[in-house]
């Protein structure tokens, strides 16, 4: 009589495996009733080398979207800039906080 051992990781292995094919299946038939499917979403990201003049530029842009009424965290987002960058750097400049 022969006997199979199998680990408690090949186990969830095999469960792993059977799920992300139930997942991409679904995604395929989801994609193929709406039309279209969107897997990842680029995100806007600044860049690491950022002038003075280049900051206080995109701060502009995060202050012209809240003049018209769009939240700091949506326009930051709009923006590609994360809401502590914007406050850290409305302070470095010494613009202190937003007043419309």
């Amino acid at each position: 009589m022969s006997y199979s051992f199998r680990s408690p990781v090949s186990g969830f292995m095999a469960w792993a495996e059977r799920r992300l094919a139930e997942e991409v299946e679904r995604n395929e038939q989801l994609a193929k009733d709406a039309g279209t499917a969107v897997c990842f979403v680029e995100h806007k990201k600044l860049p690491y080398n950022t002038t003075d003049s280049q900051k206080l530029d995109y701060i502009e842009q995060v202050d012209a979207l809240r003049r018209q009424g769009i939240g700091s965290l949506k326009a930051c987002k709009k923006v590609g800039m994360h809401p502590s960058t914007y406050s850290q750097w409305r302070n470095r400049f010494g613009l202190g906080r937003f007043v419309i």
